[in-house]
């Protein structure tokens, strides 16, 4: 029987490319939808958007940053 070594730098890159994409996707959609509509999308609807793309973006920065940092030893 194998076992899977999962690092903790491997979840924060799948994690957040996953919400990065879902909220960079999400946010283009409402904002055509927004646009082609002329109504102007509610906050809990930006919201939907932009919670998952900050939190995203801080993953895959933290990510980058670990690997930078396990690179120097």
């Amino acid at each position: 029987m194998t076992t899977v070594r999962l690092s903790p730098v491997a979840v924060f890159w799948i994690l957040g490319s996953l919400l990065l994409a879902w909220g960079t996707g999400f946010g283009a959609y409402t904002w055509a939808k927004s646009i082609l509509s002329g109504h102007v999308a509610t906050t809990g609807t930006v919201m939907l958007a932009v919670l998952p793309f900050i939190l995203g973006f801080q993953l895959v920065l933290r990510a980058i940053l670990i690997e930078i940092q396990e690179s120097r030893s």
